[in-house]
């Protein structure tokens, strides 16, 4: 008798889930191949250097909002340290990114400063 190890039994589990939903019944009951639909997936994920980007922008907006307190260094770079964390958990994808820059923009416009 074979007996499989854990790693084993979880390769086969997860080549049967793989398999699972790619086949379908036509109408007269033969099997035929789906198509992989992707319309599920994430858009795309935005890179390092986006991320920077925003993040200095964001930064600089909360500066020109004033909402750092005059001379603390430290409490505004734990700040943008939290929203770092915050916004890099969430794993940004174009059409938000563009909308957070478009957020910062028109702060920008309202308080006439650039």
């Amino acid at each position: 008798m074979r007996q499989l190890d854990l790693s084993q039994a979880v390769m086969i589990i997860a080549y049967e889930l793989s398999k699972c939903g790619q086949e379908t019944l036509d109408e007269q009951g033969k099997t035929k191949k789906k198509k992989f639909d992707n319309s599920s997936l994430p858009e795309h994920l935005q890179t390092r250097e986006d991320l920077a980007y925003l993040y200095k922008r964001i930064s600089h907006v909360l500066e020109l909002l004033e909402y750092f307190p005059r001379g603390e260094r430290d409490i505004s770079q734990k700040i943008i340290f939290n929203l770092k964390r915050f916004l890099g958990r969430s794993g940004l994808t174009e059409s938000e990114l563009k909308m957070l820059l478009g957020l910062c923009t028109r702060i920008e416009k309202k308080l006439g400063k650039k």
